[in-house]
């Protein structure tokens, strides 16, 4: 009597048979496909990588608004030789402007104290350093919403006695409209010259891969001498201020 056999005959047991089969074949598959993998990394080996094709271009805009808000920065420099009453006779002064300041409309949340010192004087003889008296500084930063009042606000300054200003910072109060303008024109731009490059090289514009912008807001400045806002408030033209757009786009080659 001979020995029964460990595989199972087909009649005894199709269901083996049959997951043998589909085992079998994704085996392969899998080996096939290892192998084949295998080959096409042998063949990048020692090799650079490859970079599609792409087409860089800048794109630029500007666009004029009409400021809204000026910042004007005012103070007192007050001396003496005894440093509590000259922070007191400072104080009165800054207290004083400031009140006179709130009186031409100006908000006390547009007031805002930027500088506060308190500090010694010496003179200097012959090597040696004497005490002359003490200094207090006090600056504020004035926002007047009413460009109209940019002038008021110096005149005031020099009938309070301020000994210190520094200029006229012209803004946009709310610029979103504006910026958003000009990177559509500057998007613009860029789209036309990475075009005519797609034209000149005879390919086409694929995908944009990268995008990236810088939206700076221009300034306009100006200063003025204490002894021309002592002799009366300047006028001041508040003009337009420029509001640019500068990107970079890259395209892929199709």
């Amino acid at each position: 009597m001979s020995a029964k056999s460990f595989w199972p005959s087909w009649s005894e047991d199709k269901l083996f048979y049959i997951i043998f089969i589909i085992f079998f074949i994704v085996f392969t598959v899998f080996i096939v496909t290892a192998f084949s993998n295998n080959i096409r990394e042998a063949d990048y080996i020692g090799k650079a990588p490859t970079e599609a094709g792409v087409i860089t271009v800048a794109g630029e805009a500007k666009v004029v608004g009409t400021p809204d808000i000026a910042v004007v920065n005012v103070g007192m420099v007050t001396e003496g030789d005894n440093v509590s009453e000259v922070q007191t006779e400072n104080s009165e002064k800054m207290n004083n402007l400031i009140a006179e300041i709130k009186k031409l409309g100006i908000d006390a949340a547009d007031i805002q104290t930027t500088d506060y010192r308190v500090y010694p004087n010496y003179n200097y003889d012959d090597g040696t350093r004497e005490l002359a008296g003490y200094s207090v500084s006090q600056n504020i930063e004035v926002k007047i919403r009413d460009v109209s009042k940019i002038s008021s606000v110096l005149g005031v300054a020099g009938q309070s006695g301020a000994n210190q200003v520094s200029g006229v910072d012209f803004r946009i109060d709310d610029p979103a409209e504006l910026e958003a303008q000009a990177r559509s024109e500057a998007i613009d731009d860029a789209k036309e010259k990475a075009e005519n490059i797609a034209k000149d090289l005879g390919v086409r514009l694929g995908d944009i891969v990268s995008f990236n912008e810088s939206s700076p807001q221009s300034y306009k400045y100006a200063e003025y001498a204490m002894d021309a806002i002592g002799g009366g408030a300047p006028d001041v033209e508040p003009g337009t201020l420029d509001v640019t757009s500068q990107i970079n786009i890259v395209y892929e080659i199709k």
